[in-house]
């Protein structure tokens, strides 16, 4: 999907986006990540995707600074009264494009990222993982939750199917932009993302939350 249309979706889903039926769903999938994170009052954190700021808000309650990057102006705005709600004063917020982004080299502990990376073809996932090598510091890490598969898909489509099923069962009101991530964007299998990740120099662990959601862990090297 190209990407003034992905903004164009999110600027207009940013009104209602936290009070979705799905929303219990992504906050608790949002804990599992944070579980994931060993923080450091020092750190600085890129947020990727931000959104709301589900993810940002509260790392920044644990850390030095966060960086919240989002194309979506709405989004943004939305996640910036959040933060100021909460008397939090140290998120940067930065409407961009994170391939496009200027952040110093190895100036960065943590990246994270919540369903965003699924939205990027397998370039451009490589191209942003290349960013996070970049400006990334020593043994710096990088902790995405996405949707991902367990399976191949190609091989497995009554799989994806009965989970296709489950979803509508699970959230009739909302499966629909869920269910069009799996049809029209571009999740990756489970060990394509390591292997992306691997042939650029991190080490990985990868869990999984469902067949079609799970947690990337990754470890920079710098030698």
């Amino acid at each position: 999907m190209k990407i003034d249309k992905i903004v164009k979706i999110f600027n207009q889903k940013a009104e209602g986006y936290d009070n979705e039926e799905i929303e219990k769903f992504r906050r608790l999938f949002v804990e599992n990540i944070i579980e994931e994170i060993n923080l450091n009052a020092e750190d600085i954190v890129i947020d990727i995707g931000t959104g709301t700021g589900a993810l940002a808000i509260p790392l920044a309650k644990k850390v030095k600074k966060v960086i919240a990057i989002d194309i979506s102006k709405k989004m943004l705005e939305i996640a910036r009264m959040k933060a100021e709600k909460e008397g939090i004063c140290n998120i940067e917020f930065k409407h961009d494009n994170f391939l496009n982004s200027h952040i110093n080299e190895c100036s960065v502990d943590l990246i994270v990222s919540n369903l965003a990376l699924h939205h990027l073809s397998n370039k451009n996932k490589e191209k942003a993982i290349k960013i996070m090598r970049k400006i990334l510091k020593k043994d710096g890490k990088v902790i995405i939750g996405d949707i991902m598969f367990f399976f191949n898909p190609n091989k497995e489509p009554k799989k994806l199917a009965f989970i296709k099923k489950i979803i509508e069962r699970l959230f009739p009101n909302s499966a629909y932009s869920l269910i069009s991530a799996l049809n029209n964007e571009h999740p990756s299998q489970t060990k394509d993302l390591k292997l992306l990740f691997e042939k650029n120099g991190f080490c990985t662990k990868v869990k999984m939350f469902l067949p079609i959601l799970g947690i990337i862990y990754a470890v920079h090297k710098r030698f």
